[in-house]
């Protein structure tokens, strides 16, 4: 889980290079909600991986 955090945060990081500084605003916006809400695990799909 920690690797596709990490991943999604580079990827969001890097992203933010290109964006318009409207478009930066939102996704900062929405990525801070992710970071900093509660996760219900019961919402969470998750798909194991093809070595599992």
């Amino acid at each position: 889980m920690k690797a596709t955090i990490k991943d999604s945060v580079v990827h969001a990081l890097e992203r933010m290079k290109t964006l318009d500084p409207e478009s930066r605003s939102q996704l900062f916006l929405e990525f801070g909600e992710f970071i900093f809400s509660d996760i219900d695990m019961d919402d969470v799909l998750v798909v194991p991986s093809p070595d599992a």
